[in-house]
């Protein structure tokens, strides 16, 4: 049992183990922190384990906005409706 390669065996199942977590948190899943507890918690049963991979994938991430002052609202723009960036310009 003292084999070189069992360190990296008890390596992998660790990271295994730790899976639906970083699933949820590399997609910036909202419920991230109670997938973590589910992951924690109950994760050692396999129902658990799997419960908590399923609620990482399959529910939405939560859309991140980078900078909404940027975003680009001439797609949204009614005919006829003017911000008042348009007034602006008009009036100079």
């Amino acid at each position: 049992m003292n084999s070189p390669l069992m360190g990296y065996w008890i390596a992998l199942l660790v990271l295994l183990y730790w899976v639906p977590s970083f699933v949820a948190f590399s997609r910036g899943h909202r419920n991230r922190w109670p997938i973590l507890a589910l992951n924690t918690f109950l994760g050692a049963t396999v129902i658990g384990w799997v419960a908590a991979l399923v609620w990482a994938l399959l529910a939405e991430p939560t859309m991140r906005v980078q900078n909404p002052t940027i975003l680009d609202h001439a797609a949204t723009r009614e005919p006829g409706f003017t911000t008042d960036q348009d007034d602006f310009r008009a009036s100079r």
